[in-house]
């Protein structure tokens, strides 16, 4: 073999083991390093969906919270209205036509919010008991 005149022998010698250590050693170390990458990526993977995890409970917590609050709020809302008209509607029926019994209690106590209103609209302005709790097509016909 050609040797450039710098180059001894045993240098060459060397160098030619050492390549054929790289050329044995390059597939163990390319496999190591083939293993060591998929062992990064499954290990990021797992951390990736432990956090995705986490962080989706905590919004899924956070949102859930929130619209819980909110509808709370809105039912409590709802609620006042009803007990206020209730309420509002009691004392107007006792101021105008006096104590009333145990039946215009529960059926104030059954009725919606909107059935309240129309009857405190009309407990206002009727001449009797019986005429605030006529159905709405008696009215139509008087």
């Amino acid at each position: 073999a050609w040797l450039p005149s710098w180059v001894r022998e045993e240098e060459m010698l060397a160098m030619k083991k050492v390549k054929r250590v790289y050329n044995e050693m390059r597939p163990l170390v390319e496999r190591w390093l083939e293993e060591q990458r998929a062992k990064a990526l499954k290990e990021g993977h797992r951390r990736g969906v432990q956090e995705g995890r986490r962080s989706g409970l905590q919004e899924g917590h956070r949102i859930g919270l929130e619209e819980g609050l909110e509808r709370g709020r809105r039912a409590g809302l709802s609620e006042g209205r009803v007990e206020g008209l209730r309420t509002a509607l009691e004392r107007v029926l006792v101021a105008r036509f006096g104590p009333f019994g145990e039946d215009v209690s529960e059926r104030l106590k059954r009725a919606s919010e909107q059935q309240l209103g129309v009857w405190l609209e009309r407990a206002a302005r009727a001449s009797s008991l019986g005429e605030v709790f006529r159905s709405e097509r008696e009215n139509d016909q008087r």
